[in-house]
């Protein structure tokens, strides 16, 4: 995600990476347990669907409750809570949710969306986001026309926002659409000579996703219940075959229909 440092009054964050996670980003976790469909982020975690046919992902939502994060005394940290179609295998993403950031020792809330890579993530001003707030988002692809519905709405408040716009030309006339997520993700900053540096991940606790849907080839059921799918660990640099570094691990589904789950924040970097 593209953090505008000026609109969200965040310190020098420029950009984000939306590198591919299934060839620059994950190690399947597989290789190390022999557990299928369990792989390992430096930036993600949650539940994905992916590998379907192009085009055949056109909705995904998710609800979930807004985490109170605590902040250390110096530092920033970051932690940005969404849905999105793309960016498992692909360099464009989708994606729409909320941002929790910590600098100065303070905490700061706000809604977003955001079409890697044609544009930054746009910050919402009419909406308000506080801990504790119930919070839906949702991405919704239009196959004739190419573009897409993005969709959040704070259920506490009762605040909605939804707007419509198409990718790049390189991916709008090209289409791919072939994952759907539920993810805990930490920004990554990238320098003017690009390169790229992960943030420190913010303490959130335990954020639960009450439920994380698709829709693939017109049948609509939980995240997880469509193959393949996957649970993404989010780990640290440092991690190696032998040691992982935890820092955000998804539980089991709680409801298979829905699929809810929640995720255990560990360490920030």
């Amino acid at each position: 995600m593209v953090l505008p440092g000026v609109a969200v009054a965040v310190p020098s964050v420029t950009a984000a990476s939306h590198l591919s996670l299934a060839t620059r980003e994950t190690t399947p976790v597989s290789q190390l347990y022999s557990q299928p469909g369990q792989y390992l982020s430096y930036n993600w975690g949650g539940y994905v669907t992916f590998d379907q046919a192009n085009g055949s992902v056109t909705h995904v939502w998710g609800t979930w409750t807004e985490p109170a994060v605590t902040c250390p005394t110096a530092g920033t940290t970051f932690a940005a809570f969404w849905v999105g179609i793309d960016g498992f295998s692909t360099d464009a993403v989708e994606q729409d949710g909320t941002l929790a950031y910590c600098h100065g020792g303070s905490a700061t809330y706000l809604a977003w969306w955001e079409m890697f890579p044609t544009n930054a993530i746009q910050v919402i001003p009419t909406m308000t986001v506080s801990p504790g707030d119930q919070m839906l988002g949702s991405v919704v692809y239009h196959p004739k026309l190419f573009d897409f519905t993005m969709t959040v709405d704070d259920m506490t408040t009762g605040t909605s926002f939804s707007t419509t716009a198409a990718q790049a030309p390189q991916f709008a006339m090209n289409p791919l659409e072939n994952s759907a997520e539920c993810i805990i993700e930490r920004p990554a900053e990238i320098s003017p000579s690009g390169q790229v540096t992960l943030t420190h991940l913010a303490d959130f606790g335990t954020v639960t996703f009450n439920a994380c849907g698709a829709t693939v080839s017109h049948f609509s059921s939980g995240v997880g219940n469509f193959a393949p799918a996957a649970i993404l660990y989010m780990i640290g640099l440092k991690s190696t075959t032998t040691h992982i570094v935890y820092l955000a691990s998804p539980g089991g589904p709680v409801n298979l229909n829905r699929w809810s789950f929640t995720t255990t924040w560990q360490k920030a970097a």
